[in-house]
């Protein structure tokens, strides 16, 4: 029996160990989170509201808690509502479910815009696999990464949807076609990927590890250049319209407290 015990607590031990090198090895690309606290609180804030009533009713509501709170406290939170509650599953996509496949997405929510006198600042289909997320609690990791999109917009962070070929961690396999988020962070881009730390902490059942919570050496995504350029030429930044402007255009949002 004590050899047993023995070799049970030696087998605890060696996969505590196991697991910390895993956890080293997958988070020595992401910046320090002190150090990422210090420049997210550092970004001077431009809210952007998306112009869907429906969509930013949902956003506010999400945002309520962390009112007044510093932008890291309202981001990692957003971060961490898409890990712990979207599931990843192919249901809104059309068939073959095989990637890419930005242009199967297969339900429209039909969304109604109420910002007369304004584009809206993304693309209807950012929206749109927004609210299904936001609703339905389920997509794949191009959803996750256009509704954290949205979710940093709001907040007041210009943010992009990049797609292109994603290096998996050890024992995902080797490669595959993905989607991520970058923030615009005093002029650099960051990668933000709630769905691989949705993998990682075990489809969002245990602990998020924050692998992904800020990346500055992204040597796993080779982005798909082209597409990304033009993808990004249709998200107008944050910048190019003040919140007051959108608010005396916007009756509901008009309405809303101020979240930054």
């Amino acid at each position: 029996m004590k050899h047993l015990i023995r070799a049970g607590a030696w087998m605890l031990v060696f996969a505590m160990l196991l697991s910390l090198f895993v956890m080293s090895a997958q988070a020595s690309d992401v910046m320090d989170m002190e150090d990422m606290k210090q420049l997210l609180n550092s970004v001077k804030l431009h809210p952007q509201p998306t112009g869907y009533p429906e969509l930013d009713a949902i956003l506010e509501d999400l945002l309520k808690p962390y009112r007044g709170k510093d932008t890291y406290t309202k981001v990692k939170a957003m971060y961490d509502w898409c890990i712990l509650n979207i599931n990843f599953d192919w249901e809104p996509y059309t068939y073959p479910h095989t990637a890419p496949a930005y242009d199967r997405f297969g339900v429209d929510c039909e969304l109604t815009y109420d910002c007369e006198g304004h584009e809206p600042a993304l693309p209807y289909d950012t929206y749109n696999r927004s609210y299904y997320c936001l609703t339905e609690r389920k997509g794949v990791c191009y959803d996750f990464a256009n509704l954290f999109a949205v979710m940093a917009r709001y907040i007041g962070i210009d943010s992009y949807v990049h797609t292109g070929i994603f290096t998996f961690e050890e024992g995902y396999g080797t490669w595959g076609h993905h989607g991520w988020t970058l923030l615009d962070l005093g002029g650099e881009l960051y990668v933000f990927d709630p769905q691989r730390d949705y993998r990682l902490c075990a489809n969002g059942t245990e602990p998020i590890l924050y692998c992904y919570f800020g990346l500055t050496d992204t040597w796993r995504y080779s982005p798909e250049t082209e597409i990304n350029e033009a993808r990004d030429a249709t998200f107008r930044s944050v910048f190019t319209m003040p919140r007051s402007e959108m608010a005396a255009a916007y009756k509901q949002f008009a309405a809303l407290p101020a979240i930054a």
